[in-house]
């Protein structure tokens, strides 16, 4: 008789329990969901919380993974092995795993950094437990939601005797939306509101049909196409990661562009492979003016992580827009969320160099609230050409928001910053 009561009671006593544990989880997502979060799937497993999330409202990818992890602490169990996956488009960028105890007790100033990092792991591989979370619908979808991003594009030169600088001012709003998971569209319209620019110096040797020079300096007086592209990212096994992207570019080229990146064991090593085939694209007086696509270009980086300074180093191989083959080596150092770098390049027959930064644009929190956003870009980024009159070595970029930091996500360095 004994026994029967004893098991009645340990068992009624697991009801609330569970109960509770239940209710809990379905508060920390809710929690997160009106924080901003997107994409959120979460459940657990014995000792285990697996969560996945997407930040669109922290600037700083660092700030909004500490804010999640300090609001799933404080939701779970102490004792509990938390996981949780940092997506892009609803694909999953990084994993970071910490014991909630030890996350509590280095917010809280009760361990040193050094024992944190000991069981801090940041990583961009995935395993079984992300298959078991992407079944799920993810609670406050990123899909259909539009951000109108009003960036500005300022450019000088300083290439005259009667003028001290030629300046190229512009406002540049672009609609960005997700339509399904992996997906980005950006359309772009550029209007001018000042430009000095002057014709482009041409070679002699310049295929005048390809039209790349013809009217790149008069079309900045006009209203004009910027980005306008669909951006397609794919999670590879084994810490691949690709994207594929149609579409207008800048540089005055329009075709298809296709990046693969992979990290090492480690997480410092990298390697990267981009090719594109793409013609000349320009908007003179509301025309388009085309060339067949027909120019192929290519480039081979490595890349190392220097954990001690946060530098990220570069060296890259490729064939660039007027067929010139070289070397390139950048080389930025990471101050949390600004980076300053510099670069060396030798195509063709030139050697040319220059400096690159990009700095944290206000505000660090844009809210989410409606399908309809209006806001800022995250950063500003500006490159310094040494060169003079540069025709070897030019390029193109996929999307308005290129730099150094947005994209920036070696695991080592996010590590590094958790604990700052």
């Amino acid at each position: 008789m004994r026994y029967i009561v004893f098991l009645s009671i340990w068992f009624i006593s697991f009801i609330p329990f569970g109960v509770n544990a239940q209710e809990s989880h379905k508060a920390l997502d809710q929690k997160l969901n009106k924080m901003g979060f997107e994409n959120i799937r979460s459940y657990s497993l014995d000792n285990r919380i697996f969560i996945a999330l997407e930040n669109n409202i922290y600037r700083w990818e660092i700030d909004a993974i500490v804010t999640a992890l300090d609001t799933i602490v404080a939701y779970s169990n102490p004792e509990s092995q938390i996981s949780l996956y940092v997506l892009k488009n609803d694909i999953p960028q990084l994993e970071i795993r910490v014991p909630a105890r030890l996350w509590l007790q280095y917010r809280s100033g009760k361990i040193t950094k050094s024992k944190l990092l000991d069981a801090l792991q940041v990583d961009c591989s995935i395993d079984e437990d992300w298959k078991s979370l992407k079944r799920g619908v993810g609670l406050n979808s990123n899909v259909n939601k539009i951000d109108l991003v009003i960036y500005l594009q300022f450019a000088i030169q300083n290439r005259l005797l009667t003028q001290l600088y030629e300046i190229q001012f512009n406002i540049a709003p672009a609609v960005e939306v997700s339509l399904w998971k992996g997906m980005l569209f950006t359309g772009q319209i550029i209007f001018p509101l000042k430009n000095d620019l002057e014709v482009l110096d041409i070679k002699e040797n310049v295929d005048y049909k390809s039209r790349n020079f013809l009217y790149a300096s008069h079309e900045g007086d006009y209203i004009r196409l910027g980005f306008m592209t669909i951006s397609q990212d794919i999670r590879l096994p084994h810490q691949w990661f690709a994207n594929l992207t149609l579409g207008n570019f800048n540089a005055h080229r329009y075709g298809m562009n296709g990046q693969v990146d992979h990290f090492f064991k480690g997480n410092q090593w990298s390697i990267a492979a981009n090719a594109g085939l793409t013609g000349s694209s320009h908007f003179l007086q509301g025309q388009w003016v085309t060339s067949p696509i027909n120019t192929f270009t290519w480039r081979l980086t490595s890349g190392y992580f220097y954990p001690r300074f946060n530098l990220q180093l570069d060296l890259s191989y490729g064939s660039f827009l007027n067929n010139d083959k070289g070397f390139r080596a950048d080389c930025g150092r990471h101050f949390g969320s600004t980076t300053i770098g510099f670069y060396a390049m030798h195509t063709g027959s030139d050697f040319n160099g220059g400096f690159k930064f990009t700095i944290p644009f206000p505000t660090a929190k844009r809210t989410r609230k409606h399908t309809l956003r209006i806001t800022t870009p995250k950063y500003f980024d500006s490159d310094y050409n040494a060169g003079y009159a540069v025709y070897y070595g030019k390029d193109y970029e996929t999307r308005p928001n290129e730099n150094q930091t947005e994209h920036f996500n070696n695991p080592v360095f996010i590590k590094s910053q958790l604990t700052k």
